[in-house]
């Protein structure tokens, strides 16, 4: 149908922004024939954003989300409110260049636990608890997209790590 994008036109409209984006840009110390630079600290978090209503204002949602844990649809308490919520990394996009040596400080906000993978990248699993700073620190090796993976609050807990070639 003209006018309506499909789930998988708004992917491809997005990683097609996103590529945009990172081959314009050139992270300092790291041009035509120069050495990589001093480790890079990236500063995340594992989040749950939330909102509610009360059905007195706003009906309870009729259509149920879409299966697995990262989403969450809480049914009106005695109150009448009820709230919806999703896990997320923050950011969800993270940049660096091939060479690059990088130190992700991901902080765990919201959720007990995040077993986490980065997929593709030489990096063992690593858990991020709540009121916890994990450090994860590896070598941007080849040039590509690289999903960060909560293990257990899929669909919604993915991240993308953009690994740029060397120019």
């Amino acid at each position: 149908m003209r006018g309506i994008m499909t789930r998988r036109h708004v992917k491809a409209v997005a990683r097609l922004g996103l590529l945009v984006v990172a081959l314009a840009l050139v992270l300092p110390g790291q041009g035509a024939g120069q050495p990589a630079s001093v480790r890079r600290t990236i500063y995340m978090a594992a989040v749950e954003p939330r909102g509610g209503a009360a059905v007195a204002s706003e009906p309870f949602p009729t259509e149920a989300l879409p299966p697995g844990p990262g989403y969450v649809l809480r049914r009106p308490d005695e109150t009448g409110r009820w709230e919806v919520s999703g896990y997320y990394w923050q950011p969800g996009f993270l940049l660096a260049n091939q060479g690059e040596d990088l130190t992700l400080e991901i902080l765990g906000i919201n959720g007990a636990e995040h077993p986490t993978v980065i997929e593709g990248i030489n990096v063992p699993a690593f858990t991020v608890r709540r009121g916890q700073v994990t450090s994860v620190s590896f070598r941007a090796g080849r040039p590509g997209f690289y999903r960060i993976v909560c293990t257990i609050h899929l669909p919604t807990m993915v991240g993308y790590l953009v690994v740029l070639p060397r120019r």
